[in-house]
């Protein structure tokens, strides 16, 4: 019997793909979420434009850096300037 994920390269390399995309989101999502209630929470008043480019950033190290700058900073400007 066939067996596309063994049988059909091109399919295993589509389906290790999408879930590589998948996990790559999952965590950047995590981490924008994470990043947002921070924010929140040390009362920073988050305009539309800084929520999108915090939920747009695909690059985890990018969000962990961000991450870690909110826990103390003064300033947005101080976490993505």
């Amino acid at each position: 019997m066939l067996q596309p994920l063994r049988d059909f390269p091109f399919v295993r390399d589509a389906y290790n793909n999408g879930l590589e995309d998948g996990e790559l989101r999952g965590r950047t999502t995590g981490l924008a979420t994470g990043l947002l209630t921070i924010l929140e929470i040390r009362g920073f008043s988050v305009s539309a434009e800084v929520q999108a480019l915090i939920r747009d950033c695909l690059d985890p190290e990018v969000l962990g850096r961000w991450h870690q700058r909110a826990k103390k900073a003064a300033s947005l400007d101080e976490i993505f300037g």
